[in-house]
């Protein structure tokens, strides 16, 4: 088959953080294969990296709206008695269901500006009394099947999930997630990808592990032992709720992260999904890792786990992805700008994800770098960058007024992040299509 080259071209296009006046990009096979600097008609006005979502649970779309309120049993809600609604819609799921609801949320996640999804799945085995994984990675597939209609790149990290705490088993509402020891689910995530790379080429399938409360110590160590040999990412969650940060010092006298260091859990690939509650040494320990913190700020705002301190880890030189979750918005601009927002409340100023060090004056400057080129770095791409080899992921914006100079480029940038107007989108290109 013959793939013929494509020209998208710009009169201005976002590159490494700053603004490049007429580029033409020559795509073929999905990547860009060249750059060119010419005088032309150009295909569109405004060319930026599209995102990547590093964090979904697309079956969670289906609950959106259907959790504000409270029962009287349960006078006073929190993410523990969240838990509880979510897990009755987990396991109602069969696999078709699965893939109609993800299908609707990754084709507007796309609409929003994503080329990409991870998907941190963890609904594995069936509702029945049938032999477990028969059909064999039935929900997985799902997936892949709702991405493919979609037309967005999935990531698909199946996850490790053994227990219910520290000290507690799996309840009845987790069964469906769980696995008897780590073999198995180490057998469950070959098998997996055996069986979608014959059907989808594209899928990627990485490694993970739901938090250190639901995953053993020495299922942690074995787990990342079989990332860092494959070569492939390793998400968990981590530092979500203070309370997890409590069990965990009483149960081993350290910190998630602590944990996880020990464990050999922390390194170049690995995602720390929200890392909410640190304290000092745990930040020296994800800097020094290479490790990157995958925030979720809309839904760790509805569920009242607290801020990311992006600010520390952005002096510290921590990447920072970002994910939908829960999907309580499917925006990566609301999530982006939150980022800043929130850290405003904090230090009581404007403009606090600025280094004037890195000139950077901007702070959509910086959250553009979180959204794109950490984002696909957190999926383990080679994305998020309008540069050659990368996949031709691109958002083609609009303005209402002509962009005649890098000011006003500056002025549409800052203006869609900080504005939320979806009408700025004119076209997404998910590897040039």
């Amino acid at each position: 088959m013959q793939h013929k080259e494509k020209k998208i071209s710009a009169k201005w296009s976002f590159f490494a953080g700053k603004w490049l006046k007429n580029r033409a990009f020559f795509i073929k096979k999905g990547r860009i294969q060249r750059i060119s600097s010419e005088q032309a008609d150009f295909t569109h006005s405004v060319l930026v990296p599209a995102f990547h979502n590093a964090h979904s649970h697309s079956f969670q779309w289906a609950m959106r709206g259907k959790t504000h309120f409270i029962s009287p049993d349960v006078p006073e809600d929190d993410f523990w008695s969240w838990r509880e609604k979510m897990y009755s819609l987990a396991n109602q799921l069969e696999p078709i269901e699965l893939e109609q609801i993800a299908t609707e949320a990754y084709r507007i996640m796309v609409s929003r500006g994503f080329a990409s999804v991870c998907e941190f799945h963890y609904v594995h085995h069936p509702t029945t009394g049938a032999s477990r994984n028969d059909p064999p990675c039935a929900m997985s597939i799902a997936l892949c099947k709702a991405a493919q209609s979609a037309g967005i790149r999935l990531v698909l990290v199946p996850v490790a999930y053994h227990r219910g705490g520290f000290s507690r088993q799996a309840s009845k509402k987790q069964r469906r997630f769980t696995f008897e020891d780590v073999n198995e689910y180490l057998s469950f995530v070959r098998k997996t990808r055996a069986t979608i790379s014959a059907q989808f080429p594209n899928v990627h399938v990485g490694y993970g592990a739901h938090s250190v409360r639901a995953v053993p110590k020495e299922w942690l160590k074995t787990i990342a032992k079989a990332a860092d040999k494959e070569e492939t990412i390793l998400h968990i969650h981590a530092s979500e709720q203070q309370q997890e940060v409590e069990e965990c010092l009483a149960k081993h006298e350290l910190t998630p992260i602590q944990l996880l260091h020990e464990s050999g859990f922390l390194g170049p690939s690995t995602t720390l999904v929200h890392a909410t509650h640190l304290h000092e040494k745990d930040l020296e320990l994800i800097a020094d890792s290479g490790a990157c913190v995958c925030a979720c700020p809309t839904t760790e705002r509805d569920l009242g786990d607290g801020f990311l301190e992006a600010k520390k880890m952005m002096d510290r030189n921590i990447p920072i992805s970002i994910g939908t979750d829960s999907h309580t918005y499917l925006d990566p601009i609301i999530e982006l700008h939150l980022l800043e927002f929130h850290e405003r409340l904090r230090y009581k100023r404007r403009n606090v994800l600025t280094n004037a060090t890195n000139a950077i004056w901007h702070p959509a400057q910086q959250l553009m770098h979180w959204g794109t080129a950490v984002s696909a770095q957190s999926l383990g791409l080679h994305s998020g960058a309008l540069q050659e080899g990368y996949f031709a992921d691109m958002i083609a914006l609009s303005s209402h007024r002509p962009i005649l100079s890098e000011k006003d480029a500056w002025n549409l940038l800052d203006g869609w992040i900080f504005s939320q107007n979806r009408a700025f989108i004119e076209k997404v290109y998910v590897g040039g299509i």
